[in-house]
């Protein structure tokens, strides 16, 4: 994400790295290096300086960067050095220097930018804290799923993990959960829908989808799979709509399930995070209670900020926890 501004005569960028250093990164590194005993300590004084440091970085014409600090309530940069910071936590706990130069390029090696190479392999970069690789690749969807069973799939023109099913709600009838056999959680309105998301997964980031420009991104990427017109001129064959029987629950239809995405043409309409001057919620992808022709997967509509539907629900994301902000001075 960039974003311009302008101080004084100076013209600062804010560029988000996206990029993620979990706990398994850190101990995938750490482990050639020292027995698997030791390995807790190291990692969990690791992620604390990933936390300490996740704050507003400025980057100077010349590339040095510095670090905005808040002391006593004024506000200052210091030179900043990431990988010279981690490089110092590792020695601190026995690491020789050539060691732990070689393990932190190794860590951030694993999180960089993906390459037009990479993007040719059958995996994503990337995997959510929590998540393990369960079944497809990114030829047809490449799907992860936790302990409890949700799963996610993999969305390459988002860089982001999206439920694999509409989100239902759980046993105690409060928890979110992306699985199969459900009926998909509906009457509720953008504001508690947001609520249930983030709160699924903090430490993924977890989120509506953010607006219909992404759903358009995501339509956009699914045509390439199955075609045009069933994403732009009539969707009615690939998803739960009235002219296509109507309501069903999560998975029960193996026709609906696209790059191992389950219903995202009808079902429910999916809440976005995307509010319009006039207070309304953007919703995407039709309904059980539309026609697939009219209301196809790439089409939007609009619902009060606290309507409540019956065939209106929502999906949750999963996105890389960025590192830190960056400002470009130019």
């Amino acid at each position: 994400m960039l974003k311009a501004m302008i101080i004084g005569n100076t013209e600062i960028t804010i560029r988000e790295i996206p990029i993620s250093l979990n706990e398994q990164t850190i101990e995938n590194a750490i482990l050639k290096y020292i027995g698997r005993r030791e390995v807790k300590d190291i990692v969990t004084a690791v992620m604390e300086l990933t936390v300490k440091d996740n704050q507003i970085i400025l980057q100077m014409p010349n590339n040095k960067m510095y670090k905005l600090v808040i002391n006593d309530g004024v506000s200052s940069f210091e030179e900043y050095d990431f990988k010279s910071n981690l490089a110092k936590v590792l020695i601190e706990k026995g690491f020789e220097e050539v060691d732990a130069n070689e393990c932190v390029a190794f860590m951030l090696a694993t999180i960089a930018e993906p390459s037009p190479e990479s993007i040719q392999t059958n995996k994503p970069l990337w995997i959510p804290e929590g998540f393990e690789y369960y079944t497809g690749d990114l030829n047809i969807g490449y799907v992860v799923r936790d302990k409890k069973g949700n799963e996610f799939t993999y969305m390459p023109a988002t860089d982001e993990y999206i439920s694999r099913y509409e989100i239902s709600k759980g046993y105690d009838g409060v928890t979110p959960m992306s699985v199969p056999g459900k009926p998909a959680w509906t009457c509720i309105t953008q504001r508690e829908a947001k609520k249930v998301a983030r709160s699924f997964a903090p430490n993924c980031n977890s989120d509506l989808i953010k607006d219909y420009n992404d759903w358009q991104k995501m339509c956009g990427f699914l045509s390439t799979k199955i075609g045009k017109a069933l994403v732009y001129n009539d969707s009615t064959q690939i998803g739960a709509y009235n002219n296509n029987g109507g309501e069903v629950n999560t998975g029960e239809n193996p026709a609906f399930m696209l790059y191992n995405i389950d219903n995202f043409a009808g079902g429910t309409w999916c809440i976005t995070n995307e509010i319009t001057e006039d207070l309304d919620t953007v919703i995407c992808g039709g309904s059980f209670c539309t026609n697939g022709d009219v209301d196809t997967m790439a089409s939007r509509d609009y619902v009060g900020y606290n309507a409540r539907n019956v065939d209106v629900g929502f999906r949750i994301v999963l996105r890389r926890v960025p590192l830190c902000t960056v400002l470009t001075v130019k």
